[in-house]
Protein backbone atom coordinates (compact mmCIF):
# COMPACT_ATOMS: atom_id res chain seq x y z
CA UNK A 1 0.00 0.00 0.00
CA UNK A 2 2.70 2.45 0.98
CA UNK A 3 4.80 1.78 -2.12
CA UNK A 4 1.78 2.30 -4.41
CA UNK A 5 0.83 5.56 -2.67
CA UNK A 6 4.36 6.97 -2.81
CA UNK A 7 4.82 5.89 -6.44
CA UNK A 8 1.69 7.77 -7.53
CA UNK A 9 2.66 10.87 -5.53
CA UNK A 10 6.17 11.03 -6.96
CA UNK A 11 4.74 11.70 -10.42
CA UNK A 12 3.14 14.93 -9.18
CA UNK A 13 4.78 18.28 -8.61
CA UNK A 14 4.28 18.70 -4.88
CA UNK A 15 5.61 21.42 -2.62
CA UNK A 16 7.22 20.60 0.71
CA UNK A 17 3.99 21.64 2.40
CA UNK A 18 2.00 19.20 0.27
CA UNK A 19 4.46 16.41 1.00
CA UNK A 20 4.23 17.06 4.73
CA UNK A 21 0.44 16.77 4.66
CA UNK A 22 0.53 13.55 2.62
CA UNK A 23 3.18 11.95 4.84
CA UNK A 24 1.41 12.75 8.10
CA UNK A 25 -2.21 12.26 6.99
CA UNK A 26 -1.78 9.27 4.68
CA UNK A 27 1.64 7.58 4.50
CA UNK A 28 2.22 7.24 8.24
CA UNK A 29 -1.50 6.79 8.94
CA UNK A 30 -1.70 3.71 6.67
CA UNK A 31 0.35 1.79 9.24
CA UNK A 32 -1.63 2.79 12.32
CA UNK A 33 -4.19 -0.04 12.37
CA UNK A 34 -1.58 -2.78 11.93
CA UNK A 35 0.84 -1.23 14.43
CA UNK A 36 -1.88 -0.96 17.08
CA UNK A 37 -2.07 -4.77 17.24
CA UNK A 38 1.25 -6.15 15.95
CA UNK A 39 4.86 -5.20 16.63
CA UNK A 40 6.51 -4.60 13.27
CA UNK A 41 10.09 -5.92 12.90
CA UNK A 42 12.73 -3.21 13.23
CA UNK A 43 13.98 -3.95 9.70
CA UNK A 44 10.50 -3.36 8.27
CA UNK A 45 10.20 -0.06 10.17
CA UNK A 46 13.55 1.00 8.70
CA UNK A 47 12.44 0.09 5.17
CA UNK A 48 9.16 2.00 5.54
CA UNK A 49 10.99 4.99 7.01
CA UNK A 50 13.46 4.89 4.11
CA UNK A 51 10.61 5.01 1.58
CA UNK A 52 9.00 8.00 3.33
CA UNK A 53 12.36 9.77 3.73
CA UNK A 54 13.20 9.37 0.04
CA UNK A 55 9.79 10.74 -0.91
CA UNK A 56 10.29 13.77 1.37
CA UNK A 57 13.63 14.67 -0.24
CA UNK A 58 12.26 14.06 -3.74
CA UNK A 59 14.23 10.97 -4.74
CA UNK A 60 12.93 8.86 -7.62
CA UNK A 61 14.05 5.34 -8.46
CA UNK A 62 17.84 5.15 -7.91
CA UNK A 63 18.59 8.87 -8.05
CA UNK A 64 20.11 10.60 -5.03
CA UNK A 65 19.02 13.90 -3.56
CA UNK A 66 20.64 15.89 -0.79
CA UNK A 67 19.22 15.15 2.67
CA UNK A 68 19.70 18.56 4.27
CA UNK A 69 18.59 17.40 7.74
CA UNK A 70 18.80 13.93 9.30
CA UNK A 71 15.52 12.06 9.63
CA UNK A 72 16.03 11.76 13.39
CA UNK A 73 15.97 15.55 13.66
CA UNK A 74 12.96 15.86 11.33
CA UNK A 75 11.05 13.64 13.76
CA UNK A 76 11.53 16.22 16.53
CA UNK A 77 8.60 18.47 17.45
CA UNK A 78 7.83 21.53 15.34
CA UNK A 79 8.16 23.68 18.44
CA UNK A 80 11.81 22.57 18.57
CA UNK A 81 12.49 23.68 15.02
CA UNK A 82 11.83 20.48 13.07
CA UNK A 83 8.94 18.80 11.21
CA UNK A 84 7.31 16.53 13.80
CA UNK A 85 7.24 13.35 11.71
CA UNK A 86 6.69 10.10 13.62
CA UNK A 87 9.41 7.57 14.38
CA UNK A 88 7.67 4.36 13.34
CA UNK A 89 9.33 2.08 15.90
CA UNK A 90 8.45 4.37 18.83
CA UNK A 91 4.95 5.05 17.47
CA UNK A 92 4.38 1.30 17.15
CA UNK A 93 5.35 0.87 20.81
CA UNK A 94 3.01 3.69 21.92
CA UNK A 95 0.08 2.11 20.07
CA UNK A 96 0.78 -1.29 21.65
CA UNK A 97 1.06 0.39 25.07
CA UNK A 98 -2.47 1.68 24.46
CA UNK A 99 -3.66 -1.94 24.20
CA UNK A 100 -1.73 -2.84 27.35
CA UNK A 101 -3.26 0.11 29.21
CA UNK A 102 -6.75 -1.03 28.19
CA UNK A 103 -5.98 -4.48 29.60
CA UNK A 104 -4.73 -2.89 32.80
CA UNK A 105 -7.75 -0.59 33.24
CA UNK A 106 -10.71 -1.74 31.12
CA UNK A 107 -11.99 -4.72 33.09
CA UNK A 108 -15.41 -4.55 31.43
CA UNK A 109 -14.06 -4.88 27.89
CA UNK A 110 -14.68 -8.10 25.96
CA UNK A 111 -11.05 -8.23 24.80
CA UNK A 112 -9.95 -8.01 28.45
CA UNK A 113 -12.19 -10.93 29.44
CA UNK A 114 -10.89 -13.11 26.59
CA UNK A 115 -7.20 -12.36 27.19
CA UNK A 116 -7.71 -12.51 30.97
CA UNK A 117 -8.97 -16.08 30.69
CA UNK A 118 -6.08 -17.14 28.45
CA UNK A 119 -3.06 -15.13 29.62
CA UNK A 120 -3.97 -13.27 32.85
CA UNK A 121 -5.75 -15.80 35.09
CA UNK A 122 -4.05 -14.79 38.36
CA UNK A 123 -2.49 -11.36 37.78
CA UNK A 124 -2.94 -8.08 35.92
CA UNK A 125 -1.11 -6.90 32.80
CA UNK A 126 1.63 -5.02 34.66
CA UNK A 127 2.77 -8.18 36.48
CA UNK A 128 2.08 -11.03 34.04
CA UNK A 129 4.92 -12.96 32.36
CA UNK A 130 4.95 -13.91 28.68
CA UNK A 131 4.30 -17.61 29.26
CA UNK A 132 4.66 -20.57 26.90
CA UNK A 133 3.61 -20.59 23.23
CA UNK A 134 1.99 -17.13 23.18
CA UNK A 135 0.35 -15.85 20.02
CA UNK A 136 2.08 -13.18 17.93
CA UNK A 137 -0.57 -10.67 19.02
CA UNK A 138 0.09 -11.34 22.71
CA UNK A 139 3.87 -11.18 22.22
CA UNK A 140 3.40 -7.85 20.47
CA UNK A 141 1.29 -6.38 23.27
CA UNK A 142 3.66 -7.74 25.91
CA UNK A 143 6.57 -5.93 24.22
CA UNK A 144 4.99 -2.70 25.51
CA UNK A 145 4.63 -3.93 29.10
CA UNK A 146 7.76 -2.10 30.26
CA UNK A 147 6.40 1.18 28.85
CA UNK A 148 3.07 0.68 30.63
CA UNK A 149 4.85 -0.08 33.90
CA UNK A 150 7.07 2.96 33.45
CA UNK A 151 4.05 5.26 33.29
CA UNK A 152 1.82 3.46 35.80
CA UNK A 153 1.40 4.96 39.27
CA UNK A 154 -1.20 5.12 42.02
CA UNK A 155 -3.52 7.99 42.90
CA UNK A 156 -4.12 7.77 46.62
CA UNK A 157 -7.62 7.10 47.93
CA UNK A 158 -8.00 4.99 51.08
CA UNK A 159 -4.51 3.49 50.68
CA UNK A 160 -5.67 -0.10 51.12
CA UNK A 161 -4.34 -1.28 47.74
CA UNK A 162 -0.97 0.50 47.74
CA UNK A 163 2.19 -0.96 49.25
CA UNK A 164 4.35 1.66 50.95
CA UNK A 165 7.56 0.10 49.67
CA UNK A 166 7.51 -1.18 46.10
CA UNK A 167 4.57 0.73 44.58
CA UNK A 168 4.73 4.11 42.87
CA UNK A 169 2.53 6.58 44.76
CA UNK A 170 4.64 9.54 45.89
CA UNK A 171 4.47 12.91 44.02
CA UNK A 172 8.14 12.58 42.99
CA UNK A 173 8.45 12.57 39.16
CA UNK A 174 11.85 10.88 39.31
CA UNK A 175 10.69 7.47 40.62
CA UNK A 176 7.36 8.03 42.45
CA UNK A 177 8.62 5.46 44.98
CA UNK A 178 9.66 5.60 48.63
CA UNK A 179 13.43 5.58 49.09
CA UNK A 180 13.43 5.63 52.92
CA UNK A 181 14.82 2.39 54.44
CA UNK A 182 12.14 -0.15 55.40
CA UNK A 183 13.90 -1.21 58.62
CA UNK A 184 11.74 -3.84 60.39
CA UNK A 185 8.45 -3.02 58.70
CA UNK A 186 6.72 -5.75 56.63
CA UNK A 187 7.26 -5.64 52.87
CA UNK A 188 3.52 -5.55 52.10
CA UNK A 189 2.63 -2.79 54.58
CA UNK A 190 -0.14 -0.65 53.05
CA UNK A 191 -0.37 3.13 52.83
CA UNK A 192 -3.77 2.91 54.53
CA UNK A 193 -2.00 2.15 57.82
CA UNK A 194 -0.56 5.68 57.73
CA UNK A 195 -4.02 7.29 57.47
CA UNK A 196 -6.35 8.14 60.34
CA UNK A 197 -9.68 7.04 58.84
CA UNK A 198 -11.86 8.89 61.34
CA UNK A 199 -10.05 12.22 60.98
CA UNK A 200 -9.28 11.74 57.25
CA UNK A 201 -5.71 12.86 57.84
CA UNK A 202 -2.20 11.47 58.04
CA UNK A 203 -0.83 9.97 61.24
CA UNK A 204 1.83 12.65 61.58
CA UNK A 205 3.89 10.89 64.24
CA UNK A 206 4.04 7.61 62.33
CA UNK A 207 4.96 9.32 59.04
CA UNK A 208 7.75 11.35 60.70
CA UNK A 209 9.12 8.23 62.38
CA UNK A 210 9.14 5.98 59.30
CA UNK A 211 10.39 8.27 56.53
CA UNK A 212 13.26 10.58 55.76
CA UNK A 213 12.38 14.26 56.37
CA UNK A 214 11.98 15.24 52.71
CA UNK A 215 9.75 12.22 51.99
CA UNK A 216 7.73 12.77 55.18
CA UNK A 217 6.98 16.33 54.06
CA UNK A 218 6.00 15.12 50.57
CA UNK A 219 3.64 12.52 52.06
CA UNK A 220 2.00 14.96 54.46
CA UNK A 221 1.41 17.32 51.54
CA UNK A 222 -0.79 14.72 49.79
CA UNK A 223 -4.44 15.67 50.52
CA UNK A 224 -6.72 13.05 52.06
CA UNK A 225 -10.33 12.96 50.85
CA UNK A 226 -13.01 12.87 53.53
CA UNK A 227 -14.95 10.04 51.84
CA UNK A 228 -11.78 7.95 51.21
CA UNK A 229 -12.47 6.58 47.69
CA UNK A 230 -10.76 3.53 46.23
CA UNK A 231 -7.14 3.81 45.13
CA UNK A 232 -6.79 4.31 41.39
CA UNK A 233 -4.02 3.60 38.90
CA UNK A 234 -3.25 6.54 36.60
CA UNK A 235 -0.79 7.46 33.84
CA UNK A 236 2.04 9.31 35.58
CA UNK A 237 3.26 11.50 32.71
CA UNK A 238 0.07 13.40 31.88
CA UNK A 239 -1.37 16.31 33.84
CA UNK A 240 -4.82 14.70 34.27
CA UNK A 241 -3.66 11.09 34.78
CA UNK A 242 -5.28 9.88 31.55
CA UNK A 243 -3.35 7.71 29.08
CA UNK A 244 -3.00 8.92 25.49
CA UNK A 245 -1.02 7.55 22.55
CA UNK A 246 0.43 11.03 21.97
CA UNK A 247 1.81 11.21 25.50
CA UNK A 248 3.07 7.61 25.41
CA UNK A 249 4.87 8.36 22.12
CA UNK A 250 6.57 11.35 23.75
CA UNK A 251 7.61 9.16 26.72
CA UNK A 252 9.04 6.33 24.61
CA UNK A 253 10.87 8.86 22.42
CA UNK A 254 12.52 10.32 25.51
CA UNK A 255 13.38 6.82 26.75
CA UNK A 256 15.02 5.95 23.44
CA UNK A 257 17.15 9.08 23.63
CA UNK A 258 18.11 8.35 27.27
CA UNK A 259 16.98 11.86 28.22
CA UNK A 260 15.39 12.86 31.49
CA UNK A 261 11.66 13.47 31.34
CA UNK A 262 10.63 16.91 30.24
CA UNK A 263 14.06 17.95 28.95
CA UNK A 264 14.40 19.73 25.65
CA UNK A 265 17.33 20.84 23.56
CA UNK A 266 15.69 24.20 22.82
CA UNK A 267 15.08 27.00 25.29
CA UNK A 268 11.71 28.60 25.80
CA UNK A 269 12.63 31.58 23.59
CA UNK A 270 13.58 29.33 20.66
CA UNK A 271 10.41 27.30 21.10
CA UNK A 272 8.37 30.48 21.05
CA UNK A 273 10.18 31.55 17.87
CA UNK A 274 9.42 28.29 16.04
CA UNK A 275 5.80 28.32 17.17
CA UNK A 276 5.42 31.81 15.69
CA UNK A 277 6.94 30.60 12.40
CA UNK A 278 4.34 27.84 12.07
CA UNK A 279 1.48 30.18 13.02
CA UNK A 280 2.14 32.81 10.37
CA UNK A 281 -1.08 33.74 8.57
CA UNK A 282 0.36 32.89 5.14
CA UNK A 283 0.07 29.87 2.79
CA UNK A 284 1.60 26.73 4.28
CA UNK A 285 4.29 26.52 1.58
CA UNK A 286 5.48 30.01 2.61
CA UNK A 287 5.80 28.82 6.19
CA UNK A 288 7.85 25.90 4.91
CA UNK A 289 10.15 28.19 2.94
CA UNK A 290 10.59 30.37 6.04
CA UNK A 291 11.45 27.29 8.11
CA UNK A 292 14.03 26.15 5.55
CA UNK A 293 15.55 29.64 5.43
CA UNK A 294 15.80 29.82 9.22
CA UNK A 295 17.36 26.33 9.34
CA UNK A 296 19.82 27.37 6.59
CA UNK A 297 18.98 24.39 4.37
CA UNK A 298 18.17 26.21 1.14
CA UNK A 299 20.33 25.18 -1.85
CA UNK A 300 22.47 28.34 -2.01
CA UNK A 301 25.86 27.97 -3.63
CA UNK A 302 27.60 28.28 -0.26
CA UNK A 303 25.50 25.42 1.16
CA UNK A 304 26.07 23.30 -1.96
CA UNK A 305 29.83 23.79 -1.69
CA UNK A 306 29.67 22.57 1.92
CA UNK A 307 28.07 19.38 0.57
CA UNK A 308 30.77 19.04 -2.13
CA UNK A 309 28.30 19.85 -4.91
CA UNK A 310 30.46 21.96 -7.23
Amino acid sequence: KLIKKLASWKEKLLSKAGKEVLIKAVAQAILTYTMSVFKLPDSLCEDLTSMIRNFWWGQRNEERRIAWVSWEKLCTLKSCGEMGFKKLKEFNMALLANQGWRLQQGHDLLVYKVLKAKYLPTSDFSQVVLGNSPSFTWRSIMSAQSLVNYGLRWRLGNGESIRIWGDKWLPKPSTFMVSSPRLFMPQDMKVGELIDKEEASWKIGVVDALFLPHEAEAIKAIPISSNLPEDKQIWAWSSNGAFSVKNAYWVVSQMSLNDSMGSSSDGSQEQSFWKQIWKFNVPHKIRHFTWRACRDILPFKTNLVKRNVL
